[in-house]
């Protein structure tokens, strides 16, 4: 059980449900879905991209949390300074960003922050 709630420095309830603001609850989504699209590439078994709800109750969830990955999910004040981390492990000269979530007007705002926030 999620309950979306204003301060996110509260984590668990007594009654060990979690509470998190609305960005966490979103990059959490954002995330499942990015792995569900990248398992569908990694094995050939391609799949529609999936509302956040049937993403959270896809019977490969598991298998797409499996392995390691360099993705970056968060607000600007966290993905710019992972991003350039990123840059500085990979002495990338370039980096190729894409955006994975079930709404278009999301994607494009993602990308958006991201050009905003770079400098």
């Amino acid at each position: 059980f999620l309950e979306l709630i204003a301060d996110p420095r509260h984590r668990m309830t007594e009654a060990g449900t979690y509470k998190l603001s609305a960005e966490q609850a979103q990059a959490i989504l954002d995330l499942r879905l990015q792995r569900l699209t990248a398992l569908g590439r990694r094995t050939g078994r391609f799949i529609r991209l999936p509302s956040p709800q049937d993403a959270a109750a896809h019977p490969d969830l598991a298998e797409a949390n499996r392995p390691p990955t360099s993705r970056v999910v968060g607000t600007p004040d966290t993905a710019v300074p992972a991003l350039r981390a990123l840059v500085d492990r990979t002495g990338a000269a370039e980096l190729m960003v894409t955006s994975v979530a079930y709404d278009v007007a999301a994607r494009i705002r993602s990308i958006e922050l991201l050009a905003e926030h770079w400098g």
